[in-house]
């Protein structure tokens, strides 16, 4: 394995704490598991107009989705047939698995994000494997926010350790949408 490459990760499954004012609407206790699934489908999958996704400032970063999401920009939810949806998700992972994981401490999770990323002991373990954050810049504040503030830890560790104190990171803020990435470790992507 050359790369291990991770898109699109929650601020709490890397240890960080929530951003105020940010919203989290999967949050709201008064609404039912189909509503919550609904708000999960564009939560996760619709396109957010930042104006600088490259500045690394949370100021500006749109708080929800489109609107009116352009025929090109529909949630990737919504241009996919309920059948290529049941084969990719699980909504009783949502209701009855995510709250179970998210009242783990957030300290346990920058623990582990923090030994699998700058520890010379687990680089060892797969020497060379490296590890590629992407990230399309017209996604969701909080993946934008877990890209920065990896790469803020990661060039710090970097500048304490004269390189890299485990694992190369690598960090691709990009301007297209990530649909997956292929066994070989080549990106898939569409253009914005």
């Amino acid at each position: 394995m050359a790369a291990a490459s991770l898109a699109d990760g929650p601020r709490w499954a890397s240890g960080f704490p929530h951003i105020e004012p940010f919203p989290r609407p999967l949050n709201d206790p008064s609404l039912t598991q189909e509503q919550r699934w609904v708000l999960f489908e564009l939560w996760i999958s619709d396109y957010y107009e930042h104006p600088d996704s490259a500045s690394h400032l949370i100021e500006g970063l749109a708080l929800l989705w489109l609107d009116d999401s352009p025929v090109d920009k529909l949630p990737t939810f919504r241009r996919m047939m309920p059948e290529e949806i049941a084969s990719v998700s699980s909504p009783s992972v949502l209701w009855n698995y995510e709250i179970l994981v998210r009242n783990a401490a957030p300290s346990m999770f920058a623990d582990h994000m923090r030994r699998a990323l700058f520890d010379k002991a687990n680089a060892a373990i797969w020497p060379g494997v490296k590890v590629k954050y992407v990230q399309c810049s017209e996604s969701l504040w909080e993946m934008l926010t877990v890209l920065w503030e990896t790469e803020k830890l990661y060039e710090d560790a970097c500048k304490e350790n004269g390189g890299p104190p485990g694992r190369t990171i690598e960090f691709h803020l990009m301007d297209i949408a990530l649909t997956g990435i292929s066994r070989k470790g080549s990106l898939n992507y569409l253009r914005n």
